[in-house]
């Protein structure tokens, strides 16, 4: 199916029969999303609405904090509050990571179906890609993974009393790097999917997002201090700000950008 194909008849919004075909909440989801960056239209393309529509627009920090309320509920009986404080983080790195994977799973599988109906294409260059993913976002991740490691690492070999609590600490950050690094590799290695120059500056915008939208590595960074020393508590704010405050900086100069005129569907 050509791009001609598609112009001169608009899918219409899927029958959540045909797997090949967006859902009318995938069609809402992709409205929605198109809008969010600048463009009006009722009824998306077939391939921006099963691209865009299969991405959630559920607020991840919602989640995430929802999920830390409940972990810090269920290890506050816990006798023992290191060990409480050590295992909670865990279990919730583990739990979030889980979920960011199945979220980039079910979006990877409606863009393979997206896929079939263009011309495979290629990946970008890595300077193209590495200007998708923006400074922001790989100043965050440096500074949570890196700087994180080199803090716990620190507190390992200076602090015995607190060696195990810092190990943990390590781990969660390791739990975090899987998702995040596999949020990098698909921005640097998948392919385009496009048909025509809206849905490729659709595929833009969502390698972009996708490296913020499938980790947040801020919340990783507060996991891994749930369980820091008093004594280390200054640091450890200073470290949760920077981590916190640079995710940030890149989530708003993302969101903030419109998508450029071409036809994303009917207006």
């Amino acid at each position: 199916m050509t791009a001609g194909e598609v112009r001169s008849s608009p899918p219409l919004p899927g029958d959540p029969r045909f797997p090949a075909q967006p859902t009318l909440e995938e069609v809402g989801r992709a409205r929605l999303w198109l809008f969010r960056h600048g463009v009006r239209t009722t009824l998306p393309t077939r391939l921006i609405a099963l691209r865009a529509g299969s991405r959630s627009t559920t607020p991840s920090l919602v989640l995430v904090s929802l999920a830390a309320f409940v972990g810090a509920w269920a290890t506050a009986s816990i006798d023992d509050p290191p060990f409480a404080h050590a295992a909670g983080a865990l279990v919730l790195a583990v739990a979030f990571a889980v979920w960011t994977l199945v979220r980039r799973q079910a979006a990877r599988y409606r863009d393979q179906l997206a896929a079939q109906f263009v011309e495979p294409g290629g990946r970008p260059s890595p300077s193209t890609a590495a200007g998708l993913v923006g400074a922001w976002s790989f100043v965050s991740f440096g500074i949570t993974f890196i700087g994180g490691a080199a803090l716990y690492g620190t507190l390992v070999v200076i602090s015995p009393p607190m060696r195990s609590a810092a190990a943990v600490s390590l781990v969660v950050l390791g739990v975090g790097l899987v998702p995040a690094g596999l949020a990098l590799l698909d921005a640097f290695t998948a392919p385009v999917i496009a048909e025509d120059e809206a849905s490729a500056a659709v595929d833009r915008f969502l390698r972009s997002q996708d490296v913020r939208r499938f980790v947040l590595p801020a919340a990783f960074a507060w996991l891994a201090g749930i369980n820091a020393p008093v004594a280390w508590q200054p640091l450890q704010l200073g470290y949760l700000a920077l981590a916190i405050g640079t995710q940030l900086a890149g989530w708003l100069h993302g969101n903030r950008r419109r998508l450029p005129p071409g036809w994303y569907g009917l207006p």
